[in-house]
Parts: structure tokens; C-alpha cells; sequence
């Protein structure tokens, strides 16, 4: 391809280093605003007060009974934060609390038989168009084994007790779809109380990127859900029309043909449309469910913007109320930054077993007090069971980032002196096999006295973007790698180097781009760090393989399949019935 031809680079200045500024200020309480709005009501008229308070004891009648149906989103914009906030709150999360014990029991259900488990969203509709296709396959006459055994005694042929028998097992198909359907109205109803919740507080969720999304998703599903309901309906409605009209006439043949259709739409539509299940009740629940619409292009504080760039909004507005406990348990003259990020760090290596729990705990307790620990350790939210979740959920997402930093805690374990001679530390790593996107991760540490200016240049022609870059400017490390004395000690002990890792992490530059393919197959990405007058100084080239997930592309064409058939059997039927054959 000519030079001319290619895109323009999109230049991008990088700083190398964390602005180490104050932590994200929290919003007032509900408390706060309360007494705030009371002492301003208290110097204003009476007669105004008068009707606000009238207003707000119709507001309070329009709200009983909020576990039924939470109020619409367009109703709670409108609702102010008043005199009745408190009282509002609280109801709001009794009726949240009634919803979580009621999808604690759905959500157990589900992963028992329904959705997981069994697996009856699948089993029960492709049993019951086999029990529907055999039924219109035998309208004529019963198979020799019936009439000898059960037609005497039964008194009804193949076909009918064929029909009778699909019609029982697609009842039961309709109760877990009504059941799984439910499931996920209770979900929504809890995010919405949720939101609600927190605006009242003065900390709307709408203010934080995905939460639109998350609502479109949760009420998406429920349409799905929906759609899976009418279709069995109308199998239903079909299938017992052909038993009231005597399965063996010919209406009765077109009308089980029908049926059969609709069973294969039932199953095509499930398995094109399935997805990742997802809940309020669990504090992770809502993470599968949340695909982050934005992330940071550079990792200021690598874990903290990681780790955060993949919580749902209701979990990363917990995360900010438990930083402000966290930064409140810090020992004196520790930075809020730091601490938390060798806090995540810990979590990391902790749950890669490079830290056992006595030396996690006592890492932990060199940036906490004793007395905070088990409020910080044993959270309420943030406790162990979460982060690992969390972690896992993260790591499936971007491994290209956790190898980068398991290379390099090798690297500073055994090859220390040899990183040490290098002025300038540079590495990449993106995943092998590409799905739906690619993940892009370039770490650069300037191990100079001197600040320098470089350019990331990628070219990828078979992803999109194609050509782009980032000038960085690095700032000095000289003597973070290793001290002027030369001194290892400490690195290779059971900490892992954490310390020296996380100071490198914390003064180098990481750049995260999303790629996304163009077609499938193989592909290039090739890595280059320039000077600024366009010198190379290094650079790097991964190939990888761009592929449809094979479980994914198993389902839908499997769907597809289902659904083409069905169409097939329902163009046959109509034909059938207008005599063309």
C-alpha cells in the first residue's frame, strides 16, 4: 500500500507520569442536603413551606407500596430531594431489599434447572417439536408397536397422544420462560430502585458512563423474554386448535405443521439470542451484564483505571464509597493514590497465590492501621469473594495486560541488573486470538536522568483504527529500578518485588487501544517507538488470528438452522393448506 494512501497518524500526547492529585470528591449525604434544604426552607416564606409540604405529602401517597412497581424514571427526575428524603430512601430500600430475597430464590432456580443446570430452556422445546414432527408424521396412521400395545387400552392413536404429550411439555416449557422472565423484571425493578436510591442521596448513577446501557440491556432481555413467551403461545394455541378439530382431519395436519414451526422458532430464537446471565442480589452479579462503553487510553494509576473501567455503575459507585474508608484508614504520610493502588496489587497477587495471607496481611497492614483492618479486609462489599470475581471477570477481558505484568515481575525477580542497563524499557502484548476486539497494551519506563519525548506509531491494517500514535513524554527514573548503592535487597523475597513493581508501573507510561477487526483470519499489528524526528528505536510485530468464538458460532448457526427449518415447515404448511401441493 502507498505511503500516500494511509491514513493520517493521530498524534496523542501521553504524560508518563499519574497526576497524584486529591481522591474523587464525594457528594454530599442525604443528611448533609437534608439539613441544608431545612435551614433554607426555615428562612423562607411559611406559606411556601405550607404548600411544599403538601406537594411532598402527595409525592409520598404516589409512592406507597414501591416494592409492587417501581415509579417510572421520567416520575423519579422530577421528584426532588426534600424534606422527605430520609423517609423516601428508606423506602426504597425495603423494597429493594423484598426484591433481592425474591431474586435470590429466582436466581437459584434458574441456575438449577432453567438457564444452567439442566438446561430445560433447551431441553423442553426440542423434545416437544420432536413429540410435534412425530405426531404429524403418524396423522395417517399409528406405528404396528402402538396398535398392539397402547391404542386398545388408551382408547386414542399416535398422533393425538404424540400431540397431548408436546402440548404438556411446552406448558412446562411456558412456566420457565414465565419464571426466567421474572428473573430478569425483578433485576431491572432493583437497578431502577438502585438508581432511584442514589439520586435521592445526591449521587445519581446517571452521571457515570454505562448506565443507560446497562438499563437498555436489562429491558432488552426482558423483550426477548417476551418475544419467547408469545411464540410458544402461538405453538400453543396451534397445537391445541389441531386436537379440538380431531387430529386427523386435514385442518389438524396444517395445524401441527404449524406448531412444529413455531417449536423450531422457539429453539433458533433462544440459542441466537442467549446470553451471559446476570442479577442484583449478587454484588457481582450486574458485572456480565455491563460492557464498558470507555476506558482510558493511558493507565495513570494502572489498577485503579483497570479495575474500574470494568464495574458496572452501581458497583463503581460502591467502589467510591469504600475509598473513602479506605483513604480514612491510611497510616500518616501515606499517599491515597499509592495506597490504593498497592492495595488492588495485593489483591492480584494474592489471589495468584504469589502471596500467601499472612504476608498479605502484613503487606496490607504497612499502609492501613491494625485497628482498620478487618473493616478494610472483611468489607461489607469489597471483600475477598468480590475481588476475586472481579479479577477473573478482568483477566477473561484483557489477559494481553496481566501478561505484561507477570513478564515483568519475572523480569524484576530474575533478570534485574540486566533491566536495570537498559535506558529505556519498552513492551507489548495483545491477544493471540482476536473474537470481537483486540486489547492493546505498550508499557514504557524512561530509566534516564533526563526526560525524553517518544512516538508509539501502530500500524494495523486489519484492524480499525490503522494507523494512529501517541507521543509520550517520559519523565526520568533513574534509580527506581535499583538505587545508586546498587541494593537489591528486597526484590527477591516473598513479596515478589511488589514495592519495586509498583513504583515502575506508577512512573512508566501504559497505553491501552481497542482494535477492531476488519475480517477474519490472520492479521498483523506491528509496534513502532520512534524519536520525535521519526529514528527508530525499537519496535514490534504480532501476528495473530482474527476467528469467531466456536461456542458462539456453534449457537447461531445452530439458531439459524432452527430457524430456516421452521420457516421451511411454515411456507409448507400454507402451501399444503391453499392446495398448491
Amino acid at each position: 500500500m502507498d505511503d500516500e494512501n494511509l491514513p493520517q497518524p493521530i498524534d496523542q500526547t501521553v504524560p508518563s507520569t499519574p497526576a497524584h492529585s486529591a481522591p474523587p470528591t464525594i457528594e454530599k449525604s442525604g443528611d448533609a442536603e437534608l439539613a441544608q434544604h431545612m435551614e433554607l426552607l426555615s428562612e423562607g416564606d411559611e406559606s411556601a413551606v405550607s404548600t411544599e409540604s403538601a406537594e411532598q405529602s402527595d409525592a409520598t401517597i404516589g409512592d406507597a407500596k414501591p416494592h409492587d412497581e417501581p415509579p417510572s424514571d421520567e416520575l423519579d427526575d422530577a421528584l426532588p430531594l426534600n424534606v422527605n428524603a430520609e423517609a423516601r430512601i428508606n423506602d426504597t430500600i425495603i423494597s429493594r431489599d423484598k426484591l433481592l430475597y425474591q431474586e435470590q430464590k429466582l436466581v437459584k432456580l434458574d441456575r438449577l434447572l432453567l438457564t444452567e443446570g439442566i438446561h430445560l430452556l433447551v431441553i423442553l422445546p426440542t423434545v416437544g417439536t420432536l413429540m410435534m414432527f412425530m405426531a404429524w408424521f403418524n396423522l395417517s396412521s399409528s406405528p404396528a408397536w402402538w396398535l398392539d400395545s397402547a391404542e386398545g387400552s388408551l382408547g386414542i392413536n399416535f398422533a393425538t397422544a404424540t400431540s397431548l404429550l408436546a402440548f404438556v411439555i411446552f406448558i412446562g416449557h411456558l412456566i420457565t420462560l414465565v419464571i426466567v422472565r421474572q428473573r430478569y423484571v425483578v433485576t431491572h425493578k432493583i437497578f431502577r430502585l438502585e438508581t432511584k436510591r442514589y439520586r435521592l442521596e445526591g449521587r445519581p448513577l446517571e452521571s457515570m458512563h454505562g448506565t443507560s446501557t446497562l438499563k437498555h440491556h436489562t429491558s432488552g432481555v426482558i423483550q426477548q423474554r417476551n418475544m419467547a413467551i408469545g411464540i410458544i403461545t402461538c405453538l400453543l394455541i396451534l397445537n391445541l386448535s389441531a386436537l379440538w378439530v380431531s387430529i386427523t382431519s386435514n385442518i389438524a395436519s396444517t395445524l401441527v405443521l404449524l406448531a412444529t414451526s413455531f417449536g423450531l422458532f422457539s429453539i433458533g430464537h433462544h440459542l441466537i439470542l442467549s446470553r451471559r446471565p446476570y442479577n442484583a442480589s449478587e454484588r457481582w452479579g450486574l458485572i456480565d451484564a455491563y460492557d464498558p462503553p470507555i476506558h482510558p487510553a493511558t493507565l495513570d494509576r494502572v489498577w485503579t483505571d483497570l479495575l474500574t473501567t470494568h464495574m458496572d455503575p452501581r458497583l463503581a459507585s460502591q467502589f467510591e464509597e469504600f475509598l473513602v474508608q479506605f483513604n480514612s484508614s491510611l497510616r500518616q504520610g501515606i499517599s491515597p493514590i499509592m495506597a490504593t493502588e498497592r492495595f488492588l496489587a495485593l489483591h492480584y497477587f494474592h489471589r495468584e497465590g504469589l502471596l500467601n495471607t499472612k504476608l498479605f496481611r502484613n503487606e496490607l497492614l504497612k499502609i492501613i492501621r491494625d485497628e482498620t483492618w478487618e473493616s478494610i479486609a472483611h468489607h461489607s462489599v469489597f471483600d475477598e469473594e468480590l475481588w476475586t470475581h472481579l479479577l477473573r471477570r478482568v483477566t477473561e477481558r484483557v489477559p494481553a495486560f496481566f501478561r505484561l505484568v507477570e513478564r515483568l515481575r519475572i523480569k524484576l525477580k530474575n533478570s534485574l541488573n540486566d533491566l536495570n542497563q537498559k535506558e529505556l524499557i519498552f513492551d507489548v502484548d495483545m491477544e493471540n486470538i482476536v473474537f470481537d476486539s483486540a486489547n492493546l497494551f505498550c508499557l514504557l519506563f524512561n530509566n534516564s536522568d533526563v526526560e525524553r519525548k517518544v512516538v508509539i506509531r501502530i500500524l494495523s491494517p486489519d484492524f480499525r483504527p490503522s494507523n494512529f500514535s501517541f507521543t509520550c513524554a517520559l519523565k526520568p527514573g533513574k534509580g527506581i529500578i535499583m538505587p545508586s548503592d546498587n541494593s537489591i535487597e528486597g526484590v527477591a523475597v516473598a513479596d515478589e518485588g511488589l514495592d519495586l513493581m509498583s513504583n515502575l508501573l506508577d512512573m512508566g507510561t501504559f497505553v491501552w487501544q481497542t482494535l477492531l477487526p476488519e475480517r477474519l483470519g490472520e492479521a498483523t499489528v506491528t509496534i513502532r517507538l520512534e524519536e520525535m524526528d521519526g529514528d527508530l528505536i525499537s519496535g514490534r510485530q504480532i501476528n495473530v488470528r482474527v476467528r469467531s468464538e466456536y461456542n458462539r458460532r456453534l449457537s447461531s448457526g445452530t439458531g439459524v438452522l432452527s430457524f430456516a427449518t421452521g420457516i421451511i415447515v411454515l411456507v409448507s404448511a400454507l402451501l399444503k393448506q391453499f392446495g398448491f401441493f
